[in-house]
């Protein structure tokens, strides 16, 4: 650097700031991100996580009694109410003659 230009950062606190940071010169899209995701998944120990594995959403309505009388089961119990509502499908579909896999 040029006197002039130490001059210049000395001046400015900001630019001194900013010169250091090691920042990339533009912001990493989305395709990027989710390549990144896909890599790091691809490279943990089993190849999957929880949140990988369920990429399905299903919204259903119910009457609140219902909603409240399973939050009370699972509470009590101390399971998590999403996947006791999908263990018990998984149970209704089964009875049923569905085959699940999961």
């Amino acid at each position: 650097m040029s006197d002039e230009q130490e001059t210049e950062v000395a001046a400015n606190p900001m630019t001194a700031l900013l010169a250091q940071w090691d920042r990339p010169s533009k912001h990493e899209s989305g395709k990027a991100r989710r390549k990144a995701r896909k890599k790091q998944l691809a490279a943990s120990a089993d190849g999957r996580s929880l949140r990988e594995t369920r990429d399905a959403q299903l919204n259903v309505r119910t009457f609140s009694s219902i909603k409240e009388a399973v939050k009370k089961h699972t509470a009590a119990r101390g399971e998590v109410l999403t996947l006791w509502v999908e263990q018990a499908l998984k149970e209704k579909l089964r009875a049923e003659g569905y085959e699940i896999d999961a």
